[in-house]
């Protein structure tokens, strides 16, 4: 209960934060220029995939693994090794990526230019604090990763935005506030350092490293394809939107999908409690309380989405003129097509991840790839001409293809239904 608590204070300090932060960036930047700030950080996002590529989850499980079974050389030679690998990876990423931005330096313009430059510092930045959380997550340090990975860097950014603005230190130029972003991931990683530092076990810091490369390049292989999609999946709007539309329908766009993740975030907390519980439940062949225990996840969590989706339907145009200003008043088509489809993702409830739990996880990743191949062909159809509501489009036909195909699976597997019905 403790942790639950904590994981939900977390998470609505997240959203907090997240929401403040687009405000003071869309109000100092303007829909252009943070169109240009949020494709930048998508790309940085879609960077930081070859360099972690799984590694963080790899941790997790193997330092878990060593601690219970006191395997202390190992756990040394685990941390040695991935923080070896991921710092040859970063150098490596860094240098073509730069490459490749200097071949399109004109045809990006010199804003964009200047802020995916300063946005490839944070791939070491991002990519070990993603790690060190994952070793903190491994060693049973679960809350500790949470406030550093969901609290520390958007408190830090929020805190530099609103001294920025105040101070009137900069004006409208993306680039800067990508180095806002940067000194806060470099604040945020050494703070999570320090942790891990002082929660890594003695025993494992003295021991002589012993390595099992071969394996945990094995391990690595499917954790890193996972990530990749799961990513890709994310970030592809964004993306597309950013090569394909002009940068303020990027803006617009994040706005709409930041206001319509509100919808399905109780279910996301409701997932974190639960996950545990179907896994136990299906294990012991208890089928009829697993059955019970998701019709009553997924009426609470209807009962919490409705409303807020009605909210957001019938006065989204308001709150993005009042909360946004007028020239975001664009992104209301968008957001009522996110907003349904989010709505739609809680009625039908956790169906990927009961799947997860039950040891069908192959299914899940199939039918995500499946998804992300007929998300990227409607977005490259769909976006040249409608900006950021065929953006909004091709992401609410994938959402609703993920949780349909899913749902039917889970029918099919498990013999339940995920719907708010009686019955």
């Amino acid at each position: 209960m403790k942790g639950f608590s904590a994981g939900m204070l977390i998470t609505a300090g997240y959203t907090l934060l997240g929401f403040v932060t687009s405000i003071l960036l869309t109000r100092m930047l303007g829909p252009q220029n943070y169109g240009i700030y949020v494709f930048t950080l998508s790309c940085v996002a879609l960077l930081t995939v070859p360099t972690q590529f799984g590694m963080p989850l790899l941790m997790t499980r193997e330092l878990a693994v060593s601690l219970a079974s006191g395997a202390w050389s190992t756990m040394r030679g685990a941390q040695l090794w991935s923080l070896r690998w991921m710092g040859v990876l970063c150098l490596a990423m860094m240098a073509l990526a730069y490459g490749m931005l200097s071949i399109y330096r004109a045809e990006l313009g010199e804003t964009k230019y200047q802020a995916l430059v300063w946005g490839l510092g944070l791939i070491p930045l991002l990519s070990f604090s993603a790690l060190h959380n994952g070793m903190l997550r491994g060693l049973g340090h679960v809350t500790w990763s949470m406030v550093s990975e969901r609290l520390l860097r958007p408190a830090f950014l929020c805190v530099l935005v609103l001294l920025s603005g105040f101070f009137s230190v900069w004006g409208s130029n993306p680039a800067q506030v990508v180095l806002l972003y940067l000194v806060s991931a470099a604040a945020s990683l050494t703070v999570c350092t320090m942790l891990l530092s002082r929660r890594f076990p003695a025993e494992a810091r003295e021991a002589l490293p012993s390595y099992k490369a071969r394996e945990w390049l094995r391990g690595l292989l499917p954790l890193g394809l996972a990530s990749f999609v799961t990513v890709l999946n994310a970030q592809l709007s964004v993306f597309v939107l950013g090569i394909l539309a002009a940068d303020s329908d990027v803006g617009m766009y994040r706005i709409a999908a930041l206001m319509a993740g509100l919808v399905a975030m109780v279910l996301t907390v409701m997932n974190s409690v639960t996950a545990p519980r179907y896994a136990a439940l299906h294990a012991e062949k208890r089928v009829d309380e697993l059955r019970t225990l998701v019709h009553r996840t997924v009426v609470l969590t209807s009962l919490v989405a409705i409303p807020g989706a009605l909210v957001l339907i019938l006065g989204g145009d308001w709150l993005l003129r009042s909360v946004y200003g007028e020239a975001f008043s664009v992104a209301y088509v968008p957001l009522v097509i996110l907003t349904v489809a989010q709505l739609a993702n809680t009625i039908l409830g956790p169906v990927g991840l009961l799947l997860n739990m039950a040891g069908f996880e192959r299914d899940v990743f199939r039918v995500l790839l499946i998804a992300l191949v007929v998300s990227l062909v409607l977005h490259i159809l769909l976006v040249p001409t409608l900006g950021a509501t065929g953006a909004a489009l091709a992401t609410a036909l994938m959402l609703l293809l993920w949780n349909g195909v899913l749902y039917r699976r889970v029918r099919q597997r498990l013999g339940i239904s995920c719907l708010p019905l009686p019955g």
